[in-house]
């Protein structure tokens, strides 16, 4: 081996080391397990809720007031990495989005809605998008989800929720509507 093919081998070697190093140190922060209770709360404050990750457990309280819960609730197919947890303004209505990474095919389950009174009702991938393959050109990576469904949750109030799904259509429901749907836990 010459002094220049032994150069070359260095530094291709410094620089894969160099990559290794700074790939592993990015997968493990993004994968890092999140803390065991999370605080959040309703867009206008008035309301927080307390997100127990290990049990899917969620805990609605007033604001400044973290000793008299209003109510609380166990959140069907809750995943503590993907799950997105919103709260109405009045308290009484909790949104569990099921993220990418928690669906599959059209009939999982991507929403649930789950009210103060014990009732609850669920609204399937298929009713906000009719395919849900990866979307071509995407990069494919192993922590990317093996399909798309979502882009975002655009708006909860205390009438409705809208959802953008993966290919840019709007989805609204009101509350009203789907009162029809709701069964008791």
């Amino acid at each position: 081996m010459n002094e220049t093919t032994a150069r070359r081998t260095g530094i291709t070697l410094l620089w894969g080391v160099l990559l290794l190093c700074a790939t592993t140190s990015s997968v493990v922060g993004m994968w890092a397990a999140p803390p065991p209770v999370v605080w959040g709360k309703s867009s206008d404050g008035a309301f927080e809720f307390k997100r127990e990750n290990k049990t899917g457990t969620i805990t609605v309280y007033k604001a400044g007031d973290r000793k008299k819960a209003q109510w609380q609730v166990v959140v069907p197919e809750f995943y503590m990495l993907f799950s997105k947890i919103m709260l109405t303004n009045k308290g009484d209505r909790i949104l569990h989005v099921r993220s990418n990474h928690q669906v599959r095919k059209l009939d999982d389950t991507a929403v649930h809605v789950l009210q103060k009174d014990g009732t609850f009702c669920t609204l399937k991938v298929r009713e906000f998008i009719g395919s849900i393959a990866l979307p071509q050109g995407q990069l494919r990576v192993s922590t990317a989800p093996s399909v798309m469904w979502l882009k975002k949750v655009e708006e909860l109030t205390d009438k409705s929720f809208t959802i953008v799904n993966a290919k840019g259509k709007k989805t609204t429901f009101t509350f009203k509507e789907l009162a029809k749907r709701m069964r008791r836990r």
